[in-house]
């Protein structure tokens, strides 16, 4: 997919129905390096756990490029990666914006890079386009060196001249793009065995999905390959790569790429990134508010803002989280019948509505999402309106949509407000509310096709069903709290 399959323009109702996000989540523990003592007081904090992190646009370019030393097999022939550090906690650049990471002596092949979930989604293009709107990233990509000297992996820049020295003649990655790629196939090889072998995506295996990435961040588990030599209980098996066993606190060290909801699901710590307006910024209620209040409309389809951080409005956002996206209901009111259209309506309605209310009982709005803005809950209740009745709303821009005030939260996340609700539902009657499976994805959608459809439109700047459905699964399954690690 590219730039311009997301410019098309379509022909759906579009109803804005969460404020969301994409972070990076992160478990790493101390460990002061030996060679170079540190303080006593940096020495005390030894096996506990990192609880702040700060990420530039660069630093995460750095990540999803294959571009730190052990990003690839430690055998592979990597020799352009050679000067470069070994994972992001070498790195001058990130001790730069990091300075309390300082004396650590920290090695895993899970700093490398993070997880990332594997295929297409507008999420991926969400990142990458935060990513090349920093005039710093996209000189990196471009093959230029950091003020350190580290250069992006050749497999991966935007250079066809500095691709070409791996990959003659020479071609030009493009980004933003809809997909992580892991693009150095350098192989490793610990014997003549070809089972000896293993490629980047062995070495540093995709996710199934951002909540995976999460889980996994969680237990600490770095998904990293070991060489098992065969030899287990006195006798020979065989010699292959397995994955290692995952770390215990105290000694973890892994990061990985996810949402918001699943962040807060799991309880794991996630990095503060660099906005627009140059702050390093958490993800949390108020800072995603902050963000969905600076949104602009897509220029061919203007039901549907998105956070682009080249707008006025986005530099000028000092308290907005850079990785806010929103999540729409998207449909054809002109399929289906009255009774598909008429569930469909209700659904949204019950979204825009009680459904906003932040909290962790049962069809209360979860950590990980701000309620909407006052002006996108009206255009969701106007598509509502329109969709039942089989017509096309007029499309009301929602860029210049205020702050959001609705619902509540943690008192450090979102101010006292109030939260307009549904009418209560007549005696005798059931509250409407929504069916989805607690557990998987949602069921597919079957229906006849969408007639005019000539692209994905501005369905790009729209979170993945994936994300709806994990909305919509939270409003019905009470909110589970794990406990956080606390030093």
């Amino acid at each position: 997919m590219d730039a311009a399959t997301y410019g098309t323009q379509d022909h759906l109702t579009y109803a804005p129905i969460a404020v969301t996000g994409l972070t990076v989540a992160f478990a790493v523990d101390h460990n002061s390096d030996p060679l170079s003592p540190p303080s006593t007081d940096i020495q005390a904090q030894d096996a506990l756990p990192f609880t702040h992190m700060n990420l530039t646009p660069r630093l995460l370019a750095k990540l999803m490029t294959n571009s730190y030393r052990n990003a690839v097999p430690t055998t592979a022939s990597a020799v352009y990666l050679a000067a470069n550090p070994g994972n992001i906690t070498q790195d001058p650049d990130f001790l730069a914006v990091n300075p309390d990471w300082a004396g650590q002596l920290i090695y895993s092949v899970a700093l490398a890079d993070v997880f990332v979930p594997l295929g297409s989604s507008d999420s991926a293009w969400a990142v990458w386009t935060y990513i090349v709107s920093d005039g710093d990233a996209r000189d990196f990509l471009a093959g230029e060196p950091d003020p350190w000297g580290m250069k992006v992996n050749p497999w991966a820049t935007t250079n066809a001249a500095w691709d070409a020295t791996v990959n003659p003649p020479g071609i030009a990655a493009s980004y933003p793009t809809d997909r992580f790629l892991k693009p150095d196939p350098s192989e490793g090889r610990l014997t003549s065995d070809a089972k000896s072998s293993i490629d980047a995506i062995g070495w540093r295996p995709y996710s199934l999905s951002f909540d995976q990435g999460g889980y996994w961040v969680l237990r600490g588990d770095p998904r990293s390959a070991g060489w098992n030599p065969g030899v287990a209980g006195g006798g020979s098996g065989v010699a292959a790569f397995t994955t290692n066993p995952r770390d215990y606190p105290g000694q973890q060290k892994v990061m990985g790429l996810t949402s918001t909801a699943a962040a807060a699901k799991y309880q794991v710590f996630t990095a503060d990134l660099k906005n627009p307006a140059g702050q390093f910024v958490a993800p949390t209620t108020d800072s995603m508010s902050a963000a969905a209040a600076a949104m602009t409309a897509d220029p061919t389809q203007p039901q549907v803002v998105a956070f682009d951080p080249t707008s006025a409005q986005a530099k000028a956002a000092t308290g907005a989280y850079p990785l806010t996206v929103p999540v729409y209901a998207a449909t054809n009111p002109a399929g289906g019948d009255t009774a598909s259209r008429g569930a469909a309506a209700a659904l949204i309605r019950y979204a825009a509505g009680g459904g906003q209310t932040s909290g962790t009982g049962l069809g209360q709005l979860p950590s990980g999402y701000a309620p909407i803005p006052a002006a996108w809950r009206t255009q969701a209740l106007a598509a509502a309106d329109a969709i039942t009745a089989g017509s096309t709303p007029t499309p009301t821009p929602t860029a210049s949509a205020p702050p959001a005030q609705l619902g509540t939260a943690p008192s450090s996340q979102l101010p006292n407000s109030t939260v307009p609700t549904e009418p209560a539902p007549a005696e005798g009657a059931a509250a409407p509310s929504p069916t989805p499976t607690p557990t998987g994805p949602p069921a597919p959608v079957l229906g006849a096709a969408t007639p005019d459809d000539t692209g994905t439109g501005a369905l790009g700047a729209a979170v993945p069903i994936s994300a709806g459905g994990g909305l919509l699964a939270a409003l019905a399954v009470p909110f589970v709290r794990r406990p956080r690690r606390a030093p």
